[in-house]
């Protein structure tokens, strides 16, 4: 067993927060993977606590830890970083959503949708072009940078570095819940930036 493991194994959890809390990233990603119930663990501490933690371990090193965070630590940390004063920081959106998608899909989808509505939805407004194929016309009168996955709904992204997750993103919510799919594409032209911000 090694030292973190029987660190973890008989501290209280207040005694075992602090200690993750005073220790360094690497030693405090271990001591929550290690910890009898991490998910519990990463839970109860405040949102500021997990925000500052995660940065010390490192974003892309602390998924494991977001993906047991709460939603309510997921708004911290999105509320926090996404906005530059009043103004939403599309690179940091994007930087982020990514990040919570890769953390865990499915619930991603959940929070984005039910708890974000209005952060997604100027994400998209600004990130993308959507257009909606008319009868007369054929997929080839999109231009490659087009893409779709029912072929009503043609998606251009707009900043080639978001392309990758756009195009997860949309496959992964067209196979969740096409409906909801189809409601997003068509209400996304219909977003008021300024009532949003």
């Amino acid at each position: 067993m090694t030292k973190q493991k029987s660190i973890s194994k008989i501290l209280s959890n207040k005694e075992l927060k602090k200690e993750i809390l005073s220790g360094g990233g690497e030693n405090a990603l271990d001591m929550i993977l290690d910890s009898p119930a991490p998910a519990t663990l990463v839970q109860s501490f405040s949102e500021e606590d997990l925000y500052w933690l995660v940065q010390d371990i490192g974003p892309e090193d602390a998924l494991p830890i977001l993906s047991m965070a709460s939603n309510e630590q997921w708004r911290y940390i999105v509320d926090l970083l996404v906005w530059d004063r009043d103004r939403l920081s599309i690179d940091s959106v994007h930087t982020w959503f990514r990040r919570l998608l890769s953390a865990d899909a499915e619930r991603f989808l959940n929070w984005g949708l039910r708890e974000e509505p209005e952060v997604l939805y100027l994400y998209l407004y600004r990130s993308i072009e959507v257009r909606i194929k008319e009868e007369d016309e054929t997929p080839s009168d999109f231009g490659d940078d087009f893409f779709t996955f029912d072929e009503v709904f043609y998606i251009r992204v707009r900043d080639e570095r978001h392309q990758d997750f756009l195009k997860d993103f949309f496959g992964r919510l067209a196979k969740y819940n096409f409906e909801l799919y189809q409601r997003i594409l068509l209400n996304v032209g219909g977003v008021l930036p300024a009532g949003l911000e």
